[in-house]
C-alpha cells in the first residue's frame, strides 16, 4: 500500500452570481478531485451541483459564511467541470487537488468545526477503515478576505494554498496536506492575523489496494492469486479448499519456508509459471501443472493422490532415495520428460 499524492494543485478564481463554475486542477481519467469551496452567507444558500460529483460537507458558521467539499472520486476524462448553483447571488473562493494513488471506490471521510478566533481549528477524524497510508487534507474558511493566513497546522507542510475574494465581506479559504499512516489524525490550527468567524475540516483520503495482486485466504475455501503477479513467496496453507494461479505470473517459491501444504484439496497453476521451486506436500489431494513450465525442483509426496503434468516441462523428481514405484505409478507425463534420479 502507498499513500495517495496531490498530483495538483489549482485556484478556482474569484467566483460571484448565482451558478459559479471554479477553474479544477489539471487532472487525468481515473484521478479523484478534492474542491474545498469557502462562500459568503450562510449553508441555506446551497442549492445544487452538477451530477456525478459527491458533496461531503455544507456547513456555516451562522449567516457569515459556509464551507461546501466536493468529490469527484474517479474522472471520467481530462476535461471534469463542475458547476455549483446558489439560492442567491454570493462571492466565493476555492481550491482544488488532483489526487492519484487514492481508492476510487470510496469516498473521502470528513470532520467539520466551526468557531470565532485567529485559530480556525481542523477536528479530530477517526476513517472507517482504519490504520492505512492515509492522505489527510485541512482546509477552512473564514469571511474577511482582509485577514491573512500567517500559519498552517504543524506537519501539514504539504500542497499549502490560501485564496481570496479581496475585500472585507468576502470568503477566504485555504488547505494543507500530509501522509500519515494513523488510524486518526488531528491536525490542530491555522493561525490567522485577526479574529474571525471560520469554519474548519479535516478530510482523509484512503489509499488504493496497490499492485496487480489481490488474494483471499479461507482456510475451508482456497486461495486466488489473480492480477499480474511478478512472484509469490513464502507458503500458503489451505486446510480444506485448493489454491489456483491465473494469468502468466512467474512463480517463484523461495527462502526458508516455501512450501503449500494443502491437506485436502488441490493445487493448479495455469499460465507460462517459469518455476517452481522447493517441495509441495499434499497427503490428500491433487497436483495439476498446466501450460508451459520449466522446470520443477525438488520433491514432491503424493503418498494419497495423483499429480498430472502437461504441456513441454521438463520433470525433475530428486527424492531423498529417489522416486518409490508405488509413487511412480500414479504420475502422469503429458509431453513431459520424467527423470528418476536415484
Amino acid at each position: 500500500m502507498a499513500f495517495p499524492v496531490v498530483s495538483a494543485v489549482a485556484d478556482s478564481g474569484a467566483l460571484s452570481g448565482i451558478s459559479q463554475t471554479p477553474t479544477l486542477a489539471a487532472h487525468s481519467a481515473g484521478d479523484r478531485i478534492l474542491l474545498v469551496y469557502a462562500v459568503d452567507g450562510g449553508a441555506s444558500n446551497y442549492s445544487s451541483h452538477t451530477a456525478g460529483w459527491d458533496l461531503l460537507a455544507n456547513v456555516s458558521n451562522g449567516s457569515v459564511c459556509f464551507l461546501l467539499v466536493f468529490e469527484k472520486k474517479s474522472a471520467a476524462s481530462s476535461s471534469e467541470s463542475i458547476t455549483v448553483t446558489l439560492v442567491a447571488s454570493r462571492t466565493a473562493r476555492a481550491f482544488s487537488y488532483t489526487i492519484t494513488g487514492s481508492d476510487t471506490s470510496t469516498a473521502s471521510e470528513i470532520a467539520t468545526a466551526t468557531g470565532t478566533s485567529s485559530t480556525p481549528d481542523s477536528p479530530n477524524l477517526a476513517p472507517s477503515w482504519g490504520s492505512a497510508d492515509t492522505l489527510w487534507v485541512a482546509g477552512f474558511a473564514q469571511d474577511n478576505s482582509s485577514i491573512t493566513l500567517s500559519s498552517y497546522p504543524t506537519n501539514y507542510t504539504s500542497n499549502q494554498v490560501t485564496y481570496a475574494v479581496g475585500s472585507t465581506s468576502t470568503p477566504r479559504v485555504g488547505g494543507a496536506s500530509r501522509e500519515l499512516a494513523a488510524s486518526s489524525e488531528n491536525p490542530g490550527t491555522f493561525t490567522l492575523s485577526a479574529s474571525e468567524q471560520w469554519v474548519a475540516a479535516t478530510i482523509a483520503v484512503k489509499p488504493s489496494a496497490g499492485g496487480g495482486t489481490t488474494y483471499t485466504i479461507t482456510p475451508s475455501g482456497g486461495v486466488t492469486f489473480s492480477g499480474t503477479i511478478p512472484t509469490i513467496r513464502e507458503r500458503q496453507q489451505v486446510v480444506s479448499g485448493q489454491v489456483t494461479f491465473g494469468g502468466t505470473a512467474p512463480i517463484d517459491f523461495t527462502g526458508s519456508a516455501t512450501y503449500t501444504i494443502i491437506p485436502s484439496g488441490g493445487f493448479v497453476l495455469s499460465g507460462s509459471p517459469a518455476q517452481i521451486h522447493e517441495r509441495a506436500i499434499f497427503p490428500a489431494g491433487g497436483v495439476v501443472f498446466s501450460g508451459a513450465p520449466a522446470q520443477i525442483h525438488e520433491k514432491v509426496l503424493v503418498p494419497s493422490g495423483r499429480v498430472t503434468f502437461s504441456g513441454s516441462a521438463a520433470i525433475i523428481f530428486i527424492p531423498a532415495g529417489g522416486v518409490v514405484s508405488n509413487q511412480l505409478n500414479r504420475i502422469t507425463v503429458g509431453a513431459a520428460r520424467a527423470n528418476r534420479i536415484s
